[in-house]
């Protein structure tokens, strides 16, 4: 059995680096008894740690979100690419 890789581009393969005071958005997902609420949530980066960052929220809460799951504020947000695509506006 042979298996084959995809090609990875050069923009999927390199990983977007943040800073403090760096706008970011994410997406946060919530469990329910029968369903999922996926919402988009804004935050400023408040320091990096190694795969995680530290963000605060507008109320002031800090809360640690995986570097990956972050989109800079002026780009589409994971759960708007997935629902709208890729195409841009």
């Amino acid at each position: 059995m042979q298996v084959e890789t995809p090609e990875v581009s050069a923009e999927q393969a390199t990983t977007r680096t943040f800073k403090a005071g760096d706008k970011v958005t994410f997406t946060e997902v919530r469990r329910g008894a029968n369903s999922f609420c996926f919402t988009s949530k804004e935050a400023t980066v408040v320091r990096i740690l190694g795969s995680t960052a530290i963000v605060k929220y507008r109320n002031g809460h800090n809360v640690a979100i995986l570097v990956s799951d972050l989109t800079p504020a002026d780009e589409r947000n994971a759960l708007t690419r997935a629902l709208l695509g890729e195409a841009s506006a």
